[in-house]
């Protein structure tokens, strides 16, 4: 999609510094232009003061203006803390408007001026409040918007993606070839180990069972989603005794959630299945808080990019930037973030 310059300089993130660099042009523009008109014709204030002023009067813009990006905006308005959003932004410009009162007083003193707070200067900085009040409800406004527009086309590509996706889950739910090869190894103990075959098959339906049931939630706990990982790993080394693997869990925290099957999705990638070879895995899962850590090294040194590509996108549509992934040619580094988790135990 094609968008003209005036959206990109607004919104697009590739912009950013353009548009940081514009704002603070024009708020240098409106400080010196205001502070020429308030007191540039006063004899007895030098080009050094008026050009000091100036630079004052920028950077408490700047600080209003920022303050209100990074501190009022996301703590509050986009929370839907309206409330606390006006206070906070009320606060702020009448802070912003008394360092403007003493600056104009102090000025006023120098060039033998005393300071009068009457009717007409009242109006005056009431104007100035309603004033920096709507532009900065116009800059809050145009950022609500592009919040909305990123959500929007986040939804709208969750949802063209959401019968691929379905799809993919449903490939990683039921593998082919893992299924084959536990079914044939039990059939060929049905007459050596009967009770053998017996267990093969209830852990097979078990992760069966998970698998049709309990992964039809949209998240699970992390605790289920390791049995399962656990009981698939086990019937993997029944039919490939070639595969050697230690499975670790640390400071598990079993009220965070995920979405089902994340894990597995990248085992059925580095197992070879297929060939009866020597393969070494090193699991490792780990919870700190609401973060959640799965490290995997193999023995195998052909792991890429490429092989995970599908996982990634489904990544990018569950986590969006809450999550980051690494890979390399033995080493898979995957870290996820619960955000839920943080916000039911505030």
């Amino acid at each position: 999609m094609k968008y003209t310059c005036i959206y990109n300089l607004i919104f697009s993130p590739g912009y950013r510094i353009r548009r940081h660099l514009v704002l603070i042009l024009v708020l240098t523009v409106i400080s010196f232009n205001q502070t020429f008109i308030t007191f540039g014709q006063i004899p007895i204030l030098s080009g050094k003061y008026i050009y000091g002023l100036g630079i004052l009067l920028t950077l408490a813009y700047i600080a209003l203006i920022y303050f209100n990006l990074y501190i009022l905006l996301p703590r509050f308005l986009i929370k839907k803390k309206y409330t606390y959003y006006l206070v906070g932004l009320s606060g702020s410009i009448i802070l912003f408007l008394l360092f403007r009162i003493t600056m104009e007083a102090v000025v006023l003193k120098l060039a033998g001026t005393v300071y009068k707070f009457n009717f007409i200067t009242l109006l005056d900085n009431i104007s100035y409040f309603m004033l920096n009040m709507v532009c900065l409800s116009g800059i809050s406004f145009s950022l609500l918007v592009k919040n909305w527009m990123e959500d929007k086309i986040r939804i709208n590509r969750l949802e063209n993606e959401n019968i691929k996706s379905e799809l993919e889950l449903m490939k990683e739910q039921v593998n082919p070839q893992f299924l084959f090869n536990t079914l044939e190894h039990a059939s060929s103990l049905t007459e050596e180990d009967p009770q053998k075959v017996s267990d093969i098959l209830f852990r097979l339906s078990q992760l069966l069972r998970y698998e049709l049931y309990d992964c039809n939630r949209e998240k699970v706990l992390l605790s289920s989603d390791i049995n399962f990982l656990s009981g698939y790993l086990e019937l993997e080394k029944e039919y490939n005794p070639e595969l050697e693997y230690t499975f670790r869990t640390i400071g598990i925290n079993n009220n965070i959630k995920l979405p089902p099957l994340i894990f597995i999705s990248f085992l059925q990638r580095i197992i070879n299945s297929s060939v009866k070879e020597k393969q070494i895995l090193d699991i490792q899962l780990e919870t700190q808080g609401n973060l959640i850590y799965f490290n995997c090294e193999t023995s195998r040194n052909d792991l890429s990019e490429e092989r995970f590509g599908e996982i990634r996108k489904r990544l990018d549509l569950l986590y969006k930037n809450n999550y980051r992934l690494f890979i390399s040619e033995n080493k898979i580094r995957l870290k996820l973030e619960d955000k839920e988790y943080v916000e039911q135990n505030r």
